[in-house]
């Protein structure tokens, strides 16, 4: 179940925090080993902590 989870994640805009402050990102990739997702936004590339 916790892949189709993940996926579910993708369609949904992800929260990345950076420079002090939270930013708005589309999920370009999962990395479950590591519970991460790379999320981009307007500043470039940031890494978000998956829920577990």
């Amino acid at each position: 179940m916790r892949p189709w989870i993940l996926l579910g994640l993708l369609l949904f805009p992800a929260l990345a925090q950076g420079d002090g402050r939270y930013l708005v990102g589309r999920i370009l990739a999962l990395e479950a080993q590591r519970d991460v997702a790379l999320v981009e936004v307007e500043g470039g590339r940031l890494e978000a902590l998956l829920p577990v």
